[in-house]
């Protein structure tokens, strides 16, 4: 059987829809390639000559082998899942791998979504909306299935709006591929970098944490300084 269920901070989703962002463009395809793995999360996105996945009225079907190597790697994520996670389970045939198509936009659309309804660390009023657990405002994302039996990446969060409880849910349609299809979504070895950038996860300010800076503002920033 394959399954996977993990929790994200309000934090942790904005971070991962900062990174999502940062891949998209005008000359890159919203549809990607994204593998699990107990240890990362890595997202390969390809040009848009030769997007990863066409999806038609909810149903996702994955190109030839043929056709996902027409074009080169565009933009390629690697993330350590005991930082983006505060919680996974993963299991599946394939030693707990994992790999699907999935619309790029989509699910960054959706994790907009549901982090901004949740409450960033407030508690929930215990016993006022019976059902819905007290977690802090977690958000859960899982692979599920939906109408049709169709699988999705399911993301959602059990919001509080004054003393009524609301649950915001987004499914997003993946085509399931087997894991070593991910071989060839991944960029060639590459030496080390002449220069690298590291970025921290925010700083103090007037006695309060600032929010990290979006990965998007800085590569923006940072395109003057391009060849």
């Amino acid at each position: 059987a394959m399954r996977f269920k993990a929790k994200l901070s309000r934090h942790q989703a904005t971070t991962l829809q900062n990174l999502i962002g940062t891949s998209l463009s005008p000359r890159i395809a919203h549809d990607g390639i994204c593998h699990l793995s107990p240890s990362h999360l890595r997202l390969s996105v390809r040009g848009t000559g030769s997007p990863a996945s066409r999806f038609a009225g909810g149903a996702a079907t994955a190109l030839s082998q043929s056709q996902s190597s027409t074009e080169g790697i565009s933009a390629f994520v690697e993330l350590d899942a005991s930082l983006l996670f505060t919680e996974m389970r993963i299991q599946s045939a394939a030693d707990d791998n994992i790999v699907f198509a999935v619309n790029i936009s989509q699910w960054r659309g959706a994790l907009a979504s549901v982090a901004s309804a949740a409450p960033g660390g407030r508690k929930r009023p215990r016993g006022v909306v019976p059902g819905i657990s007290d977690d802090g405002g977690a958000i859960v994302m899982k692979l599920a299935k939906r109408a049709g039996d169709s699988p999705c990446l399911v993301i959602e969060s059990a919001a509080v709006v004054g003393y009524a409880g609301v649950d915001v849910s987004q499914a997003i349609p993946v085509a399931i591929m087997r894991a070593e299809e991910m071989a060839r979504h991944v960029p060639p070895a590459l030496g080390e970098a002449d220069v690298q950038v590291e970025i921290s996860g925010g700083g103090e300010g007037g006695g309060r944490s600032l929010p990290p800076l979006p990965m998007k503002v800085v590569v923006d920033r940072m395109r003057g300084f391009g060849p």
